[in-house]
């Protein structure tokens, strides 16, 4: 072979490799895009060793990018654990709110949202609200944990203390189980991490005194208390 054929041999042979490692790498961005949503439905969320066993640190980078531009979601980390939320920024049509059931779901997670938020206090982060007070306030709403709702299906698909639950594998709310007296196990619910950083809560007050006609002055707790930083 020449010196000039077996220069352009090597050429072919260069990208043709090259060619390779950008499918692999596109290869590995679209794994680890499916790898995020899916965890994130299933469970809330990819533990440290999940993400690092799946991916490299570039494909990871990209695979945030994409998630971003395509479905207007962030990857935020929460300790060990990495979780989806919507960019607040993005319109709510764009993350298909339009239909019935989705603007009922939005409705039922804004009152639950704001009911742990006012009847706790938001200074104390250790203080959380009991799973018996959110139900007994929602069945004042018509909203029973064990029976179909007529819109939004069983609230108990929604709300409850698992990462499965819609709106804990969302990343809106929190629960942790502690033991009570005699040993019963008691529930509590708090906002998520996507809550906390995707919610004013000065806004939320000032709803809330729209509706109870009090005013911020009179919930001096509250009123100290800011958004968390996406940072």
């Amino acid at each position: 072979m020449s010196g000039r054929g077996a220069r352009v041999a090597r050429k072919r042979r260069t990208s043709g490799s090259g060619d390779d490692e950008d499918e692999s790498v596109d290869s590995r961005v679209q794994e680890i895009a499916h790898c995020v949503l899916s965890a994130h439905s299933r469970k809330g969320g990819m533990k440290d060793a999940e993400v690092k066993k799946a991916l490299s640190r570039d494909a990871m980078h990209i695979s945030e990018k994409q998630l971003l531009d395509v479905l207007g979601c962030k990857l935020l980390k929460d300790g060990e654990r990495h979780f989806i939320y919507h960019d607040r920024k993005m319109p709510a049509a764009s993350q298909g709110m339009a239909d019935v059931t989705a603007e009922a779901k939005q409705g039922l997670l804004s009152i639950v949202l704001m009911f742990i938020h006012m009847s706790k206090n938001p200074v104390v982060k250790t203080d959380r609200v009991k799973e018996f007070a959110l139900w007994e306030f929602l069945e004042q709403l018509e909203v029973v944990q064990t029976a179909l709702h007529p819109v939004f299906g069983l609230p108990s698909k929604l709300i409850a203390p698992m990462n499965s639950a819609e709106f804990v594998a969302q990343g809106w709310l929190s629960f942790e189980k502690l033991k009570g007296d005699r040993d019963t196990e008691e529930i509590y619910y708090d906002w998520g991490p996507r809550a906390h950083t995707a919610i004013d809560p000065q806004e939320m007050l000032e709803l809330f005194c729209e509706i109870s006609g009090d005013k911020k002055e009179e919930w001096k707790e509250h009123v100290k208390v800011r958004r968390s930083s996406t940072n």
